[in-house]
């Protein structure tokens, strides 16, 4: 796995380590989601809920095939991976696909025109603090972000906000 798919030794660890996780890791990298992105939600996202549910792999209701469906939303912008995390905690606990969560009503804003609009009212909103920032004050870049994130609930494209913040 280190070689292969140019896994850190921790990770290569953690899937070989059961016969059964390291199955669902290879299972996943067929289905076509990208070796990293697959050894990070098994190691982290798959073997914790193992762990604290303490159940085996071959229990979880999350198959490869849903956590594809997952990831290839991540991969395409529709959800940002915070939402990812909630998707799939909510598609275990109500022992739904995971497409079920990923809808328009929690699609990540990834319109650049949209989030444009959404920044410059913020801005204009904000003037002492745009004049804070331009005095030197970087870390109030932040707090736009912060603002952009919470007037949309989270939704936002993040690095798109950032981009656009920058320019």
């Amino acid at each position: 796995y280190i070689h292969e798919y140019n896994l850190s030794a921790y990770d290569a660890g953690v899937l070989v380590k059961e016969k059964a996780v390291s199955d669902y890791f290879e299972e996943c990298v067929k289905l076509g989601i990208d070796a990293k992105v697959a050894a990070n939600w098994v190691t982290v996202n798959i073997v914790g809920e193992l762990n604290k549910e303490g159940i085996t792999i071959s229990e979880l209701y999350i198959r490869p095939e849903m956590l594809k469906q997952i990831t290839d939303a991540v991969e395409k912008g529709t959800i940002s991976s915070k939402q990812a995390k909630e998707v799939f905690a909510k598609a275990i606990e109500e022992k739904k696909e995971p497409k079920t969560y990923i809808t328009s009503d929690n699609a990540q804003i990834s319109d650049e025109g949209e989030l444009t609009r959404l920044i410059t009212e913020i801005l204009d909103n904000n003037p002492s603090q745009i004049k804070q920032y331009k005095g030197g004050k970087d870390n109030l870049f932040d707090y736009f972000v912060g603002q952009v994130m919470k007037n949309t609930k989270g939704k936002a494209n993040p690095v798109m906000t950032k981009e656009i913040l920058h320019e």
